[in-house]
């Protein structure tokens, strides 16, 4: 558990204060299955995105951001 994994963990789970609110919004709203785990939604892209830069050496750019999340809304969509 390296300091560098830490920090990167804790700046994971602050910017998905904002984003959190949005998709526990959408579930109000019927938009997604009322089952959907919204915080396994954010591991998942999160995720994701760490597997990109930390084990595939990549830097995802917007357009591979929006597939992934595209990709994982499509999931738990009704």
């Amino acid at each position: 558990d390296s300091p560098e994994l830490r920090s990167l963990a804790t700046e994971l789970r602050a910017s998905t204060a904002g984003p959190r609110q949005v998709l526990e919004q959408a579930k109000r709203r019927g938009l997604l299955r009322p089952g959907a785990d919204v915080d396994l939604v954010l591991s998942t892209i999160a995720g994701a995105l760490l597997q990109m830069v930390m084990v595939e050496h990549q830097t995802p750019d917007e357009a591979a951001f929006r597939r992934l999340v595209d990709l994982v809304l499509d999931g738990v969509s009704r």
